[in-house]
């Protein structure tokens, strides 16, 4: 990798970073609703989760909702569409290694988190999985056919 270059340039492509990522995102939604994550929002999570720069504006309380984060940065709507579309190719991979590992079950068009995973010495992917887990809670915490629009997605059957 290039020296100066971050490592959120390209974690979303690493399968092993994408698959904790899942994972943590899965476990936090299903506190919520009791159930897994829908795939779409699977996929939409890493992106958001591989940018330091947004994970940073996660908000650190518990009441929060991703409604008001949206509000606050519409720029994230607008490149929805087109990250569910560009990280579909580094998501099935995660999840097929996390099926393989143990840490997520697909069911039905929605992954749950299974397992536990092991914590990991550095303190930069501890943050990670405890922002992913409570951005699967703000997902969680949204109605279901509601996060379409907060993702500004249209979703066509």
């Amino acid at each position: 990798m290039e020296e100066g270059v971050a490592l959120d340039r390209y974690a979303h492509k690493n399968p092993a970073f994408a698959a904790v990522v899942i994972h943590a995102v899965a476990k936090g939604y299903s506190r919520k609703q009791g159930r897994g994550i829908p795939i779409p929002w699977a996929i939409l999570s890493i992106p958001y989760l591989a940018s330091k720069s947004v994970r940073d504006q996660i908000p650190k309380a518990w009441n929060a909702k991703l409604t008001n984060l949206f509000e606050n940065h519409p720029q994230w709507q607008a490149q929805n569409a087109e990250a569910l579309r560009s990280n579909v190719k580094y998501f099935w991979p995660a999840l097929r290694l996390g099926i393989s590992r143990g840490i997520l079950v697909l069911q039905e068009g929605r992954i749950s988190a299974s397992g536990k995973l092991r914590p990991s010495e550095l303190d930069e992917y501890r943050e990670i999985y405890d922002i992913a887990d409570k951005f699967g809670r703000f997902l969680g915490k949204e109605p279901e056919e509601t996060i379409p629009n907060l993702f500004n997605l249209e979703v066509t059957e």
